[in-house]
């Protein structure tokens, strides 16, 4: 993106110097002029450094606050399913009810591991997309595009067929190898946006084939959906969770996804002109 402004400073200072070079003529300015010039410059760059301090900072916060969440959300569920607690003891009978409830609360207990450490990666993966989505236009580089293959394997070994089904549904990277206007990246990413009929064609690599219409959803929050939705089965249960406990899961997967909206915010929103100039 900042090639052409590169490109014409470039062009307008070799010119000046052939002129003044050829000619014997160089341009004069007063010391006052330069001076202006320099505290002018300065005081943009400080300017744009406090924005960029600012920005690594709140981003910085955001994500420990986001992953807290998420370890919290995962620490509280899995201490507090009943298990064999949620049988009376008593007759021979009760000993087999309560294995069957323990085994019960333990693959809940698992889902909830899973979906937890799903949701975290499926976060890191969301952001490169969307970096790429928004500086470079799409256009995905090989060492970027190398981490998301990885986060997308993960994302395989931790989720099951049918939500990876779902998962696919929210990712869409293609292959153009012909396109020689990306500038050597012929990885394009999209995120979080609709595609419409006349979207640009490329061989799939992640997610499902482009289709007339197709919304490309944020990964994060489809994982944490699952999350939510696993937690729910085992809520008033004699195994699993009390009931009350649902409006503290609620609660917390909220503040994940308001932290998730600031993060992306971070990411996704540009600068102001003023600052890149």
């Amino acid at each position: 993106l900042m090639v052409r402004p590169v490109l014409a400073y470039f062009a307008v200072i070799t010119t000046m110097y052939i002129l003044e070079a050829g000619f014997q003529e160089y341009i004069s300015a007063s010391q006052q002029s330069i001076h202006a010039l320099a505290g002018f410059v300065v005081f943009l760059l400080v300017f744009r450094l406090n924005q960029c301090m600012w920005r690594y900072n709140q981003a910085e916060e955001s994500i420990a606050t986001l992953f807290s969440n998420i370890q919290g959300l995962m620490a509280i569920t899995v201490m507090n399913y009943r298990g064999a607690l949620g049988v009376k003891k008593g007759s021979e009978q009760d000993k087999d009810l309560m294995l069957q409830y323990d085994e019960f609360a333990i693959v809940q207990k698992l889902n909830c591991i899973r979906l937890s450490i799903a949701t975290a990666i499926a976060f890191l993966m969301h952001t490169r997309l969307l970096y790429a989505a928004k500086d470079a236009l799409g256009d995905m580089e090989e060492e970027v595009m190398t981490q998301v293959m990885y986060f997308y394997v993960r994302l395989q070994g931790l989720l099951y067929p049918s939500e990876m089904e779902i998962v696919d549904e929210a990712l869409l990277v293609t292959w153009h190898p012909q396109n020689h206007s990306m500038e050597g990246n012929n990885y394009r990413a999209e995120s979080s946006r609709h595609l419409p009929d006349t979207a640009v064609h490329g061989e799939t690599v992640i997610g499902r084939p482009l289709a007339p219409g197709r919304t490309v959803a944020p990964l994060p929050v489809v994982t944490l959906n699952f999350l939510l939705a696993s937690v729910k089965e085992g809520v008033d249960k004699p195994w699993g969770l009390p009931e009350r406990m649902l409006n503290t899961v609620s609660d917390m997967v909220q503040k994940s996804r308001d932290t998730m909206a600031d993060l992306q915010t971070v990411v996704a929103q540009p600068l102001p002109l003023a600052y890149i100039q």
